[in-house]
């Protein structure tokens, strides 16, 4: 039997709001647990050393976004939660939440952002 989906999620800044809505909406339709699993926002090939502010924000609001998404599509009894790839930039890898030298960055406040405001909302 299974009981549950979970989607890996690496995606980047330049990815569809509306098909990671349309996902999200057909996962919960299933009736199952759903999990986001190994969520992960990249800067779309952008170098990280040469990359404007907008980009970071761009990421954070990315972030924001999909737990929004999830906490507001998914009902709260099929929720089995997220968990992201790699929290902190590494190897280059920059879609972590916090910098190689564990400095907070704005995508670790997009994340926070969207849960509180995920939480406030009546699923």
């Amino acid at each position: 039997t299974v009981d549950g989906i979970a989607a890996h999620m690496e995606i980047s800044i330049n990815s569809s709001e509306q098909d990671i809505t349309d996902m999200l909406q057909l996962m919960a339709d299933t009736g199952k647990m759903i999990k986001i699993s190994g969520l992960n926002v990249s800067l779309g090939g952008i170098n990280a050393a040469n990359a404007p502010s907008e980009v970071f924000q761009a990421q954070a609001d990315m972030y924001k976004f999909v737990v929004e998404q999830y906490l507001a599509i998914v009902p709260d009894s099929q929720q089995y939660g997220i968990t992201v790839w790699n929290p902190v930039d590494m190897n280059g890898n920059t879609g972590g939440l916090w910098t190689s030298d564990y400095s907070r960055k704005r995508a670790f406040g997009g994340f926070a952002t969207g849960l509180m405001n995920g939480f406030g909302s009546a699923n």
